[in-house]
């Protein structure tokens, strides 16, 4: 065979690298089981209250945090992770609320009763590229409606550490 033919058709090694090793992990990650830390949910945090009645207590710890240590933990349960949101059950309230987003510096990932001001919400939808944002929606599989407007009301009921 020609041997210019196979240099020109001949990827980068850099390229041969970055997709080889794009692979692997996502082979191993779709093998691995989740960080010890990440736990199933019980039955009772499987459903997210109703609360379109505008009369439910939403509570951080009860209502919110399990769903996020569920479906977010096993990528941000370390420091040096995505966009350096923390979701580990002890510092995923003070890594939330007050503190401003980093792909999206203009809002606060949580501002107490303004879910339309909290990027987080955006971010979970996959609307954040709507307002300028960089990266894709988290997490990458969709978050069940009723979590999203549990965690909108909580934000609304001004984004409590209960």
């Amino acid at each position: 065979m020609n041997t210019m033919l196979l240099r020109t058709r001949r990827f980068p090694k850099a390229l041969l690298l970055a997709i080889s090793l794009s692979v692997f992990l996502w082979t191993a990650s779709s093998k691995s089981s989740p960080p010890a830390r990440v736990v199933a949910p019980s039955q009772s945090q499987k459903t997210a209250p109703d609360v379109t009645s505008g009369n439910t207590r939403v509570s951080f710890k009860r209502d919110v945090l399990p769903t996020l240590v569920q479906r977010c933990g096993y990528c941000h349960m370390k420091e040096d992770r995505h966009g350096y949101l923390i979701i580990d059950p002890e510092l995923a309230y003070l890594n939330l609320v007050n503190i401003p987003a980093v792909s999206y510096s203009k809002m606060k990932r949580v501002e107490p009763g303004k879910p339309e001001s909290s990027f987080l919400i955006y971010k979970m939808t996959g609307e954040h590229v709507r307002l300028g944002a960089s990266g894709s929606a988290m997490p990458t599989w969709p978050l069940p409606a009723p979590f999203i407007n549990t965690l909108r009301e909580w934000i609304r009921q001004g984004a409590k550490n209960n």
